[in-house]
């Protein structure tokens, strides 16, 4: 359901998903490996996406796509 695309700079996220007719994959915008941390940045780093992206997973179950 989940899956990512990444290089040495940069990196972006999917997800799949089923809107009720059909099967949808939605794309993050891209997050730049030199992206730093700092408090009320709005910029993420890719650390902070892919801890996002484990704690939505573990809480998903099996993806049923038959396409």
């Amino acid at each position: 359901m989940y899956g990512f695309l990444s290089n040495y700079e940069e990196t972006i996220f999917l997800r799949q998903r089923h809107d009720g007719t059909t099967w949808v994959v939605d794309c993050s915008p891209v997050i730049l490996a030199s992206n730093i941390y700092t408090k009320r940045s709005p910029v993420v780093t890719v650390r902070e996406c892919f801890f996002y992206i484990a704690i939505l997973a573990r809480g998903q179950g099996k993806v049923d796509n038959q396409l």
